[in-house]
């Protein structure tokens, strides 16, 4: 019998959760919250039966909400012999504390050392003569001192947005806090220097994306570190190309020999990480800060540039030939953001196509709802930024709110935002845990729990936390600005139990943010264990290996597992949509 909760700890105001799990049904029915100083019981509350969730076979599980109570403290809940461990009922201090934390794991993750020496003068993978600076960057992930626009560009539908959503995410991150911030006169115990170190890291990645800036107009993808990723960085790095039709994850398809390298292969389109590419040196345009190394006016010239480029060649670049959603909603920021800086009723004409073409991927569902789809008939999934298309319409919303388009982008928003907390309903599921809509092999559509192993990115499949913290930041994006007051309480609850999964309220009661909390996982390669990075994210929660509707997490060599990057490797998108998403728990514009 346990009760888990968020081990980070949670402010007077959020929607305050926890879950009970027991083997068997139990006869008590309510539970105590304890302050750890005292002993005294501070607030009691009703148990919630929920029951058994799909095939995970962890026995019965029940809610337990404490929101009303809000007092600050640190405390534990207690439910039958079952005791929780304790956690901080505290001020935005704890957001803030977790947001630098985050900032300090990715200026570990700086591209430095003998990567860096190397990354200054590095090689193309086919070997010509040619050689260019793309130094900077964050490395990828624990087990990948790759620096990666994008990776699964093999795929149609799930490219996810690397190393340039974080240099986008750092300048919005200190636009929405810096706001409150002065909203609240200072008066929050947050030091000032806190918006220096998100710009500093902001700068660094945008003065490395402008070094990935290609001629033609487009940006390099990815530097690669080879296949002995732990091996010399002279004998590992290049600019790394992707095949079009025959790549995969872990090695070429037998096709390989079919296709040949030309110079776009080096390159993106939009869904590729050019989008945020674009959008991240649209907003560093905005802010000059004293460690960039390129000018403001450098960094709009060549967003201007790359977006106008892509806008006419993006076909040239998608492994399809074919714009899909992906392409759209990363095109929408970057458009959004151009006019931000610039003002230029232009570019709020182009933001408004690509916000047109973004909505035709809308499909009608039952009362006031729509999901996405993709592309044709095919329903839109991602591990690691569902929340996309929301954030983007709502980034286009903010922008001037006052147009019939921006408020039919804001419909649009909450009735997928709507639709996302219908289909995280419909069934047993005590921890709010985002589900999602996929189209199975044999074309019938279903609701799951978890990225399918059989997709056209297939072996790979991982946890899936970026995707959470992504649609955490959509839906308080959306509850910051409806109208309706019933769906702002529910989208806030989605939000903060898609976080607090994150941080131990999980069936493994263990908290995926390395360095904190009371449990953390272990990342280990060819069965020996790797070094880990504080306050990094791991991949986390997956499916079962064996069965879809199962649940598993392996997070030390005792399991028997030899290789647990799926779960337990860290991975830069994560922590950026971790930081968004704390970040706009500040947005409130009301």
């Amino acid at each position: 019998m346990r009760i888990f909760v968020n081990q980070i700890g949670y402010r007077p105001e959020d929607r305050k959760t926890a879950v009970l799990n027991t083997k068997d049904k139990v006869d008590f029915e309510t539970f105590s919250l304890v302050d750890d100083i005292s002993g005294q019981t501070v607030y009691e509350g009703a148990l919630k039966y929920a029951g058994k969730v799909a095939r995970w076979n962890r026995g019965y599980f029940y809610t337990i909400d404490f929101s009303l109570f809000s007092r600050t403290g640190d405390y534990h809940l207690e439910a039958g012999e079952a005791r929780s461990f304790s956690f901080e009922i505290g001020t935005c201090i704890l957001d803030f504390e977790m947001m630098m934390n985050t900032v300090y794991y990715f200026r570990s993750q700086r591209d430095v050392g003998e990567w860096e020496a190397q990354d200054k003068n590095v090689m193309f993978q086919d070997q010509r003569p040619e050689r260019i600076d793309a130094s900077g960057g964050w490395f990828d992930a624990t087990g990948d001192y790759g620096i990666h626009l994008s990776h699964l560009t093999h795929s149609k539908y799930y490219t996810p947005q690397q190393t340039s959503l974080s240099a986008y995410v750092f300048y919005k991150a200190n636009d929405i806090t810096k706001r409150w911030y002065n909203q609240q006169k200072h008066e929050t115990g947050i030091p000032r220097e806190f918006f220096g170190h998100l710009l500093t890291e902001g700068a660094y990645g945008a003065d490395h994306l402008m070094r990935r800036a290609a001629p033609s107009g487009s940006f390099y993808r990815s530097i690669r570190r080879g296949m002995r990723e732990f091996g010399p960085a002279d004998r590992t790095r290049h600019i790394g190309y992707e095949l079009r039709r025959s790549s995969a994850q872990f090695g070429n398809a037998f096709t390989a020999g079919q296709e040949t390298v030309t110079q776009e292969f080096y390159e993106v389109a939009f869904r590729m990480g050019g989008g945020f590419a674009i959008a991240a040196l649209a907003i560093a345009a905005r802010h000059p800060y004293p460690s960039q190394q390129f000018t403001c006016e450098e960094y709009l010239a060549t967003a201007i540039r790359s977006y106008d480029y892509l806008l006419q060649n993006n076909e040239r670049y998608a492994n399809d030939g074919q714009w899909n959603l992906v392409d759209r909603y990363s095109a929408l920021v970057a458009a959004s953001e151009l006019y931000l800086t610039t003002k230029d009723p232009m570019r709020y004409r182009l933001a408004e196509e690509m916000c047109e073409q973004l909505l035709c991927h809308a499909v009608p569902v039952g009362d006031n709802m729509v999901r996405w789809n993709v592309s044709g008939d095919m329903p839109y999934f991602h591990a690691a930024e569902a929340g996309l298309p929301v954030v983007a319409l709502m980034i286009f919303y903010e922008a001037d709110p006052s147009t019939a388009l921006a408020k039919k982008a804001l419909a649009t928003a909450e009735k997928a935002m709507r639709y996302e907390a219908c289909i995280t309903d419909d069934t047993v599921n005590p921890f709010g845990y985002p589900r999602y809509t996929w189209k199975n092999p044999s074309g019938q559509l279903q609701t799951r729990f978890f990225f399918p192993h059989d997709t056209t990115v297939s072996p790979w499949w991982q946890g899936e936390n970026a995707r959470l913290g992504s649609l955490s930041t959509a839906a308080l994006y959306v509850a910051d600005h409806t109208k309706d007051k019933k769906l702002e309480s529910r989208l806030r609850l989605y939000a903060q139990q898609a976080i607090d999964w994150i941080v131990g309220l999980n069936p493994f009661d263990i908290c995926m943010i390395y360095g904190f909390g009371h449990k953390n996982a272990k990342y280990f390669a060819d069965g020996i264990y790797r070094l880990q990075c504080p306050a990094g994210i791991v991949n986390g929660i997956t499916s079962s290996t064996e069965d879809e509707e199962g649940i598993e997490f392996n997070y030390d060599l005792s399991q028997g597992v030899k290789d647990n990057w799926r779960w337990g490797e860290q991975w830069i998108p994560h922590s950026s949509w971790y930081l968004y998403a704390l970040a706009m728990k500040y947005h409130n514009t009301r």
